[in-house]
């Protein structure tokens, strides 16, 4: 489990704000082994809105993103202690996300993979 609280101050000039920054991050996972060569992994991962901006006029404005949680599940199968296979699926609740206005993060991601250590 990963949590992470960021208070942030524009020192220099206090009427702008500090962006692309969460006030607030966590990260947890848990590995299972249900059998010797198998591994299933949960993730979650969440985070506040952040504020960006955009000039208008001359002027900056400031919004904020709304926050999201995903969760991710992975499973590896490893016959060998040299090969291991994987399938999983980010973003599981196909949450709608976004770290900055118009620039949406992908929806629900299946994938797959074979790694193979000399």
């Amino acid at each position: 489990v990963n949590y992470t609280y960021l208070h942030n101050k524009n020192q220099s000039d206090p009427e702008r704000r500090i962006r692309d920054i969460p006030k607030h991050k966590a990260f947890a996972y848990v590995n299972w082994s249900p059998a010797e060569q198998w591994n299933v992994i949960a993730s979650m991962d969440a985070e506040s809105g952040r504020y960006y901006s955009y000039t208008k006029n001359k002027q900056d404005h400031y919004t904020q993103t709304a926050g999201f949680v995903t969760f991710g599940l992975k499973g590896v199968w490893s016959p060998r202690h040299d090969l291991s296979f994987e399938a999983g699926v980010r973003n599981l609740g196909d949450k709608n996300y976004e770290y900055k206005e118009g620039y949406p993060m992908p929806g629900r991601v299946w994938f797959g993979g074979v790694t193979y250590r000399f």
